[in-house]
């Protein structure tokens, strides 16, 4: 932030901010820090502390670009009569840690792997399997034991198991950074169905990809197409393969499922 402000950068410094005040400080700290605040207690009080220190420097870096609504807000959380008053946010000693960094990495990816599945395969809401981690060493299973009951609230699961080995149960194998999620599928999808479902995808998408080569192999459409009409025909192209790429790796997620 302070080197996009310092090089009369204010679209990159908004840019950056936006993406950490939406996703990194709402989208995450906030949702998983709400059941230590609803516990309460000496947890509940330092991670108040800590997201409020968090909202407080980030108002301040974005005061350049919204002095009057941050001004209000910042009123509002420090009781400061205005913000301008204080110093520029500057890291300091010990705010990186590495550790905790990977570590909510790995609980990222996890939880963003299920839900994808859950998207992609059409699980319904209401149900709530049953996840087992195959961790890729002592720390991450310590890692997911500890975060248990985040990644039962943000993946809406019913349980969730650390083990050294994959069970033996039909399942669908997620690929989370270095872990391995194991989602038990009885009762979840119809397995037919979905195979079926995904075969027909993957077949339109086939003979729609098999149409676009066609007419990019023509060479008098390549002649005589306006050339914005040709580079639509080519982005359409590999938002095809795209996709055919995504329906594959659905496939390869149940493939080992009975």
């Amino acid at each position: 932030m302070t080197a996009a402000y310092d090089g009369f950068d204010p679209a990159e410094a908004a840019r950056l901010l936006h993406g950490f005040a939406w996703s990194e400080l709402a989208d995450w700290a906030v949702e998983l820090a709400k059941p230590r605040l609803g516990a309460g207690g000496e947890d509940a009080r330092r991670a108040g502390a800590t997201l409020a220190y968090a909202l407080e420097v980030t108002l301040r870096l974005l005061h350049p670009v919204m002095p009057f609504v941050t001004e209000e807000l910042d009123r509002a959380l420090t009781g400061v009569e205005t913000i301008t008053l204080g110093p520029w946010p500057a890291e300091r000693p010990g705010d990186v840690d590495p550790g905790a960094e990977a570590g909510m990495a790995d609980l990222q990816e996890a939880i963003v792997a299920l839900r994808r599945f859950r998207a992609e395969h059409r699980v319904p809401t209401a149900s709530r399997p049953r996840l087992v981690v195959v961790a890729a060493d002592q720390g991450q299973a310590d890692l997911f034991r500890a975060e248990a009951d985040s990644l039962r609230r943000l993946a809406r699961l019913e349980d969730v198991e650390v083990a050294t080995a994959a069970p033996t149960t039909p399942n669908a194998k997620l690929l989370a950074g270095r872990a391995e999620l194991y989602l038990p599928l009885e009762g979840l999808l119809d397995l037919d169905e979905e195979r079926a479902r995904l075969e027909r995808e993957l077949a339109a998408l086939d003979a729609e990809r098999t149409r676009a080569e066609a007419k990019l192999a023509n060479p008098a459409f390549l002649e005589k197409a306006p050339a914005p009409v040709v580079a639509k025909a080519r982005e359409r192209l590999a938002e095809v393969d795209e996709a055919l790429a995504k329906v594959r790796a659905q496939q390869v997620e149940l493939s080992g499922a009975r």
